[in-house]
């Protein structure tokens, strides 16, 4: 049985007693809420105040501090700034409990841009140790200790990174226990979430009656001064209290008080948003809005003059469809619509439970005819596993049916047995839906609660009873919307069923709906559809088209539908019923490829498991001997992604703008097919491991095992990297390491860059390095081992030898998920077949360890005893009665083949290495130069005259069936074969490529379209679009540090922080990389010699002729695009003379300055205004002698609107060379930017009085910097 949930959260005010129009509550972000506690001394300005508390089970406690605008964009500048405060807050919890455990969690928001259209964003907490205090003496130590592990993680988290950048630091959460080992009503200051929106009048009483005073308060507004308890003491006899009344005030008073005073009264709390405590059932004249606050200490009413500031955030309805054994609905669909609907939810599911659980009960007998009486006779296999039948075979029926269902063994009868789960599917409920119904979990405290969670915050499943909550986005990861597209109409029976015929294809589609107009539920009362306008989401920052709207328009005419809630419960109502389709057709494809049904199953991964265990029938041995666990488990290394080449430009003949007279060159960009599905069709390890005596082996022994032999090894060897292999080498090095980076390995360029930004080289952080240095103890395939030695390379000595038996044993699996690839009829299926086969690599290398133990709290007894365990690590409140409590796994059964993924990743990295070195480099030689590298996939500038005619002459090598059917290369022999190369570009010229670092490099093609771009690495050019986050690939990001022996004169190759351009680029190119890198010691530009009479001279001594310093643009710029002009000389200090090359403002009053001073060196200043052009800040200024490095700060740099970096980077670039090609992508780009940010062109000289200001920067630099 099978359950469908799509739930529609709005926000929505519970006051039915304010007089006039209800106006719309804007949306407010989610996010924590408290109070101060009372300071026990004069509290800093500057220190955070506590901007959340929530409390469960008497037992935790969850405080939150928020970061101010100066401290949100640098972990340790921020961690500095809440120490003391934390400091505080701890003391006082240790008086309060005289004994806790607590830990903290930073939460920091990343992004980056994927592609044109999609911003990707990533939020990541950062968590401690728990730590276990006793003592007040202690805290600042263990607050020390906390914030290193934070730190650590964070260094983890950028090493990992793929190029996130920190959006901005939330917040940070301090998460209290009360620890009991072993035996052994006053002032409360307002949130600070809704202490700026001016709704709350907080009266600062020392007496007990902030009641009395909050109603006054309404009753008599002050104009100033409206906290002060004087303003309203003159009223205090117009009250009238029951004669035996006392303070404080108690809420089960409120109704007896609304009846002596003639007021309406409604209370709220505040966790998160705001929530009802007590709504009033009289209707008067007079109406007053109170908020609840309390802390451990007291509670505190304040009035609330403005209910439509402080929204509620809360789900308005809910839909589900019961699916029964035959796929069909089972009865029509629940729709509901009103309050509690969380609540409403849960309780209903538990009634379907019952109805279902009984029906399960049921067994009834078996009905078998003649026919199958004699089938089963003849019988030869049993129907459920397979194998030959003997003499145990018995009849097997379906006991809800009694149908005769096939011959099989006696004990694959007795376990074929239907599961007591009852499987409720919701899409993306792991990101949403998940948290809503947890929150009204706590209300059914009498059924038993389980969960299995990636972390605190995402839960793949929960339990409550026999429901079963699954995700059905862990299987299927794409948009309702596109899954919808992709199912045939014909496929959509379940939404056939309850739709008239001429109704449902108008439905076979994802409807549109204003989330955030539908504020409270007195607009479901209106009666026609909103305007387009309405409709707009400031998640994705998008309003709907103009096609979508007049879709919306036609379902509400078509349905004939009277109000907006009959729009909302039609639009609920066909979510779930096309995610029911949707998820009924993917059974019935698992089904049938697989013979296994997904609701019995958590993920897509784990699916892919069960699959190749059933369909190979393998039984692959588990390591008994931790050794050799350890040995495996030492030798993983990921893929390798590094930058090798920073730019390249190409020039041939299919080039409109071809050069004959300059070298034919082109830009590509192969990619592996399926590299990790070619590796697991190899023969891989399986049985029989045993350690080999290592005194048996050497370099001539192991070069003669046989690529497939029986028998695999894996070594623990010596490699000398010869230095006459160095040079061919130096692109790509073979036998990447995991290292530890530290400032021996650097170069003198990166040091001096990382002195100049700042940069602390820990060496704390494991980076995968490709290196030229001999290897130590290096644990590798025999595979990699032989080819290594073919490369050049020399075993030296053999220290550690593990055999085994190896086979294909994965090849029929991979061949069968291949071949289904290839008949796909949509992208969701070829994705789908893709992941079936990666999955199962990666659930070979999974990390057992790091699998979470959450345990779910619904009683303050259950609560404590998980405290008291020295397992206990953490915990996160969903209300006052449901707590998630994280512990520690004192038990970690490791039984994944790790030996199998580690051979993977190894066999992978021989794929690549030869078709580089055996291919590539055998056909071209120097002619062909590596510009990056990531896992599966290789680029190259390569020098030749005719590229796709050395492909055509090697066709064996490549794929080229995603080629356009026109084109000269287009072949299917190839089509999805693994491991051939595939043109990752499909014969599209490359123009340009420029490489910032690992997973961070763009391209710009030259087709019909000019303006076309590739871009594969965050960039900040374009518009930004949410998209959800997949699983980080096994892939470690690669730095290539400077062999210690090298010259510091030369840069390290393929350093992701230096240069890696060995030749000089052509004079009409953007020079990113100098051969030489400036003297630490200097300011002077790095350019030594002259440029060129027509390229900009970056080291003057005085100021340029104007004539030096024009752009050189071949045609001039459009009217409406940004224009960069020269600015004349200005007034020189005494020691300098500057040139303003060029003034322009970004985003809303972000004006930026590009300064250059006659000694070389580079200054921009980004400064803000205001609506009325007044300087709201100094700005920030960045200095540098390079135009390279101050592009390369600006790139990092977010100030204002994301795209403003980006395009003041392009700027300097163009300025500095000169270049054309670099200066129309500038403009483009700023075309861009100011359709979308509605900039207009800028371009003014400094005044005398924003010269002088300029200058006293210039001269406080060096503090402004450090």
């Amino acid at each position: 049985m099978i359950a469908s949930l799509r739930s529609v959260t709005s926000d929505f005010r519970k006051d039915k007693h304010i007089a006039g129009v209800h106006n719309r509550i804007p949306p407010v972000k989610r996010s924590s809420n408290s109070d101060h506690p009372p300071p026990a001394k004069k509290r800093r300005p500057n220190i955070p105040p506590i901007v959340a508390r929530r409390r469960s089970l008497n037992t935790f406690t969850s405080e939150t501090l928020t970061a101010d605008d100066e401290n949100r964009e640098d972990l340790i500048q921020f961690l500095e700034f809440v120490k003391q405060p934390l400091s505080e807050h701890i003391e006082n919890h240790l008086l309060e409990r005289t004994a806790i455990k607590w830990y903290i969690i930073v939460k920091i928001h990343f992004f980056r841009l994927i592609t044109n259209d999609e911003r990707e964003v990533c939020t990541s907490y950062f968590r401690s140790d728990c730590m276990r205090t006793l003592l007040p003496g202690n805290v600042n130590v263990d607050i020390q200790n906390a914030f290193s592990k934070v730190k650590s993680s964070f260094e983890e988290f950028e090493a990992r990174g793929s190029g996130w950048i920190i959006d901005f630091i939330e917040h940070l959460e301090l998460k209290v226990a009360t620890y009991i080992p072993f035996a052994g009503s006053s002032y409360i200051p307002t949130p600070d979430k809704i202490k700026y929106t001016g709704s709350i009048i907080n009266v600062r009483n020392n007496d007990n009656k902030c009641f009395m005073w909050s109603v006054l308060a309404a009753l008599h507004p002050a104009e100033i001064n409206q906290h002060r308890v004087s303003k309203y003491a003159e009223y205090v006899d117009e009250l009238k209290f029951e004669p035996d009344t006392t303070f404080p005030f108690t809420l089960n008073k409120v109704p007896k008080f609304e009846t002596l005073n003639n007021i309406s009264i409604n209370v709220y709390g505040y966790e998160e948003t705001l929530f009802p405590l007590y709504i009033s059932e009289k209707i008067c004249a007079t109406h007053v809005n109170l908020l609840f606050l309390s802390n451990t200490e007291t509670n505190h009413f304040c009035y609330i003059k403005n209910v439509n500031s402080v929204s509620i955030h809360e789900p308005c309805g809910f839909c589900y469809v019961v699916i029964g054994p035959d796929g069909k609905s089972f009865k029509p669909p629940v729709v509901y619509r009103g309050e509690r609907a969380a609540a409403m939810f849960i309780a209903s599911l538990l009634k379907e439970e019952d109805e279902i659980s009984a029906i399960l009960k049921k067994n009834t007998p078996m009905s078998i005819t003649d026919e199958e009486e004699k089938l089963f006779i003849s019988a030869v296999n049993c129907h459920i596993c397979g194998a030959e039948l003997k003499k145990d075979r018995v009849r097997d029926h379906d006991h809800l049916t009694g149908k005769f269902r096939g011959a099989a063994h006696n004990n694959c009868n007795l376990n074929y047995q239907l599961s007591w789960k009852i499987p409720v599917i919701l899409h993306n409920a792991k990101h949403y839906d998940t948290h809503i119904i947890m929150q009204a979990l706590g209300q059914f405290k009498d059924r038993k609660i389980q969960c299995v969670a990636n972390n605190m915050e995402k839960y793949i499943t929960f339990s409550v009873g026999k429901l079963q909550f699954l995700d059905s986005f862990q299987f299927m990861a794409a948009s309702l919307h596109n899954l919808v597209n992709n199912l045939p109409k014909d496929k959509f029976s379940v939404m056939r069923g309850h739709f008239s015929p001429n109704h449902v294809d108008l439905l076979l589609r994802k409807g549109v709906y204003p989330y955030e107009y539908v504020d409270n539920f007195s607009k479901f009362d209106e009666t026609k559809l909103p305007a387009r306008e309405h409709f707009f989401s400031s998640l994705s920052g998008e309003l709907i088209t103009e096609d979508e709207y007049a879709y919306a328009n036609k379902v509400w005419q078509t349905l004939q539908l009277k109000t907006l809630g009959e729009y909302h419960d039609i639009y609920l109502k066909a979510d779930v019923l096309l995610l029911s389709d949707v998820f009924q057709n993917f059974r019935t494809l698992c089904l049938e490829f697989y013979k296994i049904d997904p609701c019995h199953l958590l993920t897509a991964p784990s699916l892919a498991w069960q699959a190749f265990l059933k369909m190979t029938k393998v039984k692959f041995e588990l390591l008994q001997d931790p050794d050799m666990y350890l040995f495996f488990e030492e030798g993983i290394r990921g893929g390798v992604s590094t930058i090798t080449k920073r730019y390249a430009q190409a020039n041939n003949k299919y080039m409109s703008n071809f050069d004959p007279s300059s070298p034919s060159k082109y830009i590509m960009y192969f990619d592996a097919n399926n590299l990790y599905g070619w590796a697991m069709s190899q023969s891989l390890p399986l049985e029989n491991f045993k350690w080999e005596s290592p005194e048996l082996w050497n370099r001539e022994a192991i070069m003669q095992i046989p690529d497939d032999g029986d028998t695999g090894y894996v070594f623990k060897v010596d490699l000398e990297y010869p230095k006459e292999i160095h040079d061919l080498h130096n692109c790509l090095p073979v036998a990447a390491e995991k290292m530890k980076p530290n400032q021996s390995m650097l170069s003198s360029f990166q040091l001096n860059l990382a002195e100049k930004i700042g940069c602390k080289i820990s060496g704390s952080n494991t980076k995968l390095i490709p290196n030229l240095s001999n290897k130590t103890q290096y644990i590798s395939h025999y595979r990699n081992l032989k080819l290594y030695e073919k490369l050049g390379l020399k075993i030296t000595r053999v220290y550690a030898v593990l055999s085994f038996k190896q086979s294909s044993w994965l090849e029929p699996y991979i061949r069968f998920n291949t071949e289904q690839r290839k008949k796909a009829q949509n992208s969701f299926e070829k994705d789908f077949f893709k992941l079936m086969n990666n999955a199962v690599f990666g659930k070979t290398l999974e990390n057992l360890r790091e699998r979470t133990n959450i345990r779910l709290a619904n009683s303050e007894k259950q609560a404590k005893k998980l405290v008291s365990s020295p397992a206990f690590k953490a915990f996160k409140i969903f209300d006052e009665g449901l707590t998630a409590v994280h512990l520690v796994n004192k038990k970690i059964v490791l039984n994944r083949p790790i030996y199998a993924g580690f051979s993977i990743l190894e066999l992978s990295k021989t794929l690549m290495y030869d078709f580089h070195y055996s291919t590539i480099k055998k056909w071209y030689g120097d002619k062909a130069s590596l510009l990056f590298t990531d896992t599966d996939s290789l680029c190259y500038e390569i020098e030749c005259e005719d590229v796709y005619a050395d492909m055509q002459l090697h066709s064996d090598y490549f794929d080229t069936s995603d080629y356009p059917p026109t084109h000269p290369l287009h072949d299917n022999k190839n089509k999805k074969v693994l491991g051939k190369m595939k043109d990752e570009l499909n014969g599209e010229i490359v123009n340009e490529f420029v490489g910032l670092r690992s997973k961070m490099y763009s391209f710009k093609s030259v087709d019909e379209n000019p303006t076309k771009r590739y871009n594969w690495g965050p960039s900040r050019l374009f518009s930004p679009k949410e998209s959800s986050q997949q699983p980080a690939s096994p892939n470690e990001s690669s730095q290539q540090p400077a062999s210690p022996k090298e010259s510091s004169q030369q840069p390290a190759p393929a350093s992701s922080m230096q240069p890696a351009r060995q030749q000089p680029a052509p004079a009409s190119s953007m020079q990113l990389a100098r051969q030489q890198p400036a003297p630490a010691s200097s300011m002077q530009p790095a350019r030594q010699q002259p440029a060129p009479a027509s390229s900009m001279q970056l080291a003057r001594q005085q100021p340029a002729p104007a004539s030096s310093m024009q752009l050189a643009r071949q045609q001039p710029a459009p009217a409406s695009s940004m224009q960069l002009a020269r600015q004349p000389a200005l007034v020189a200090a005494p020691r300098r003379s500057y040139t303003t090359l060029a003034e322009w403002e970004l985003g809303e009053g972000v004006r930026t300055t590009v300064v250059q001073c006659s000694d070389g060196i580079i200054l921009i200043h980004i400064r803000t205004f205001t609506v009325e052009n007044r300087p709201t800040m100094d700005g920030v200024t960045m200095l540098s002698s390079t135009w390279e490095d101050l592009s390369e700060k600006l790139l990092h740099f977010q100030f204002g609107n994301k795209s403003s970096s980006f395009v003041a980077a392009n700027a300097i670039l163009a300025l500095a060379e000169e270049n054309r090609v670099c200066l129309q992508n500038l403009l483009k780009s700023v075309d861009y930017c100011r359709e979308l940010y509605k900039l207009k062109p800028y371009n003014v000289y400094l005044n005398e009085e924003q010269l002088n200001n300029l200058k006293s920067i210039i001269f406080d630099i060096s503090e402004i910097i450090n």
